[in-house]
């Protein structure tokens, strides 16, 4: 009989969280993978044979008040944010749920996994082992943020703090991000790249008059994706600007607005698709900005799905200086960087572009892609699985 997995993932809905769905399919070769979450589960996990636990995230304003003012005391008195969590109703059943699943192994998705996965390990005997995937630096996340940085770090910090010592194995999208969670919290671990599976998609030479930008990912307001428009009404004529995101509606139709007054005919606005077609989706485009405002440590040192789903699908990559993401298209050749996060300088690295140095960069790009995919990633998360669980 194989070992069973109880994967915890309450970040995110299973269906636009691509890390935690490999993981989970990667994990159902060796494993019965039981999971606990939200949202919307493939129906082709039956037939791998792994079980889907869905919770109930909804709240009454009521409860939401309660849960506001026990952050807020948690300030002063740190175990008014143990009664906020232990007393939260998706948190008691997913407990439940993970305690049912008896596991050999819990795995934690995000910080609010760690405490029930730990507590359903001690539950269960005490024998179970616990892994940690830390896909953000949670308490920087959002610190951009004064609410966040008053009511919510303090309190996943509490967690954290609390609880890691019950971590036995951890993973992490970046080595920057590696080094700040064993230095915080002793959970030092292996890099996992957020790399997508690898598929074939048709090369195309590069269009002098119309060489193609693309964002592709979550439209947020703290990540200052204006920029890029900004930028692009400083382009030349041969670029042109796509957008592939998803999000929050008011925020997109925000940032339609801004294209349409500052970069009128020069954005275009592609209708979102899947987590699995996403490298098909972009791969007619040339090169992708992995952009994002450094207005947070977790902005600056993740590792995003766009980088490794660019290579895939054979496009070049332009990135802000001094990030994680400079680090790594720099090692395998296929971006460079820009002076700064302003606009006129991203908008002076694009003019400076020739066809032959796009063609270049696409060129190293597909030759990243034959490394930075799901296979080669995710034997990192098995071996260690394999290691810790014998």
């Amino acid at each position: 009989m194989p070992k069973t997995v109880c994967v915890i993932t309450l970040a995110l809905p299973i269906e636009t969280d691509p890390r935690s769905f490999r993981q989970i399919e990667r994990l159902s070769r060796d494993y019965a993978v039981r999971v606990i979450g939200f949202g919307d589960p493939p129906p082709s996990w039956a037939a791998k044979g792994i079980a889907w636990h869905g919770i109930d995230r909804s709240r009454s304003r009521l409860r939401l008040a309660v849960e506001m003012l026990l952050l807020a005391l948690g300030r002063l008195i740190p175990t008014a944010y143990d009664l906020y969590f232990w007393r939260r109703p998706r948190y008691l059943q997913a407990l439940r749920l993970a305690v049912a699943c008896r596991a050999d192994a819990y795995h934690a998705s995000d910080w609010a996994a760690i405490p029930l996965a730990v507590r359903a390990a001690q539950q269960t005997g005490g024998t179970a082992k616990v892994f940690f995937d830390a896909d953000e630096h949670w308490t920087t996340e959002r610190e951009s943020s004064r609410a966040w940085r008053w009511f919510f770090a303090p309190m996943i910090h509490h967690f954290l703090s609390r609880y890691a010592a019950g971590v036995d194995a951890s993973t992490h999208v970046s080595e920057p991000l590696a080094e700040r969670y064993a230095a915080e919290y002793g959970l030092g671990g292996v890099v996992v790249y957020n790399a997508p599976d690898y598929v074939e998609t048709p090369d195309h030479p590069v269009d002098p008059q119309r060489i193609r930008l693309i964002f592709h990912g979550a439209a947020i307001r703290n990540r200052h994706l204006e920029v890029l428009i900004d930028a692009i009404a400083l382009c030349q004529p041969r670029f042109e600007l796509h957008f592939l995101v998803v999000g929050e509606a008011a925020t997109i139709d925000w940032l339609k607005a801004y294209a349409q007054e500052n970069a009128p005919g020069r954005v275009i606005f592609r209708p979102p698709v899947s987590i699995h077609e996403v490298v098909q989706a972009i791969a007619d485009c040339d090169l992708e900005l992995s952009w994002s405002a450094p207005t947070t440590y977790t902005n600056r040192y993740t590792l995003p799905n766009k980088l490794f789903e660019a290579a895939v699908a054979g496009l070049g990559v332009i990135v802000g200086p001094g990030t994680a993401h400079e680090q790594l298209v720099t090692r395998y050749g296929y971006g460079i960087a820009a002076r700064s996060f302003s606009a006129a300088d991203l908008a002076a690295t694009v003019n400076a572009l020739s066809v032959e140095q796009v063609t270049a960069l696409r060129s190293a790009a597909r030759r990243a892609g034959q490394e930075l995919h799901a296979d080669v990633a995710l034997e990192v998360l098995s071996r260690l699985y394999r290691e810790v669980l014998g």
